[in-house]
């Protein structure tokens, strides 16, 4: 297969094309420079970690869940929201709707499957059901 040289759209010159209608110097050129957007957006303040150190201050630093202790320093994974704030973001800052539990905890609730906390459930002799008849009440009381 023949290639043709065409005209590069940043120098002009008749070359081979290689990338985005540029020539090979001028693509390796625009390759090596540095970006010019930042690549972390900044985020806007939500009021949540007001809430959460109100909440701290206020209940036991023990897992809602199995009663495990979490510890005297304030992390935001202790913080799980029991109706989801993308489908309730309504629900985001009502403590009521927010609970203290462990790292494994809090994954399993959001993103684990049921064998999972199954077997969690199992090793740590603590019970799922405290969390879902509490979903349940919420569901009903904001539906």
């Amino acid at each position: 297969m023949l290639r043709k040289k065409k005209l590069c759209v940043e120098c002009g010159r008749e070359e081979f094309i290689f990338s985005k209608g540029r020539c090979k110097a001028c693509a390796s050129r625009s390759y090596s420079t540095p970006r010019k957007t930042p690549l972390k957006r900044e985020y806007k303040a939500t009021g949540e970690m007001e809430l959460f150190k109100e909440i701290w201050a206020e209940r036991p630093h023990k897992s809602f869940l199995s009663g495990l202790p979490l510890g005297d320093e304030l992390k935001p994974w202790m913080f799980a929201h029991i109706l989801p704030k993308g489908r309730w973001p309504q629900l985001r800052l009502i403590k009521e709707n927010i609970v203290l539990l462990t790292f494994k905890e809090h994954f399993l609730f959001d993103h684990g499957i049921q064998l999972h906390r199954d077997q969690y459930a199992e090793k740590t002799g603590c019970s799922w059901d405290k969390l879902y008849s509490l979903k349940e009440e919420l569901t009903q009381k904001y539906s």
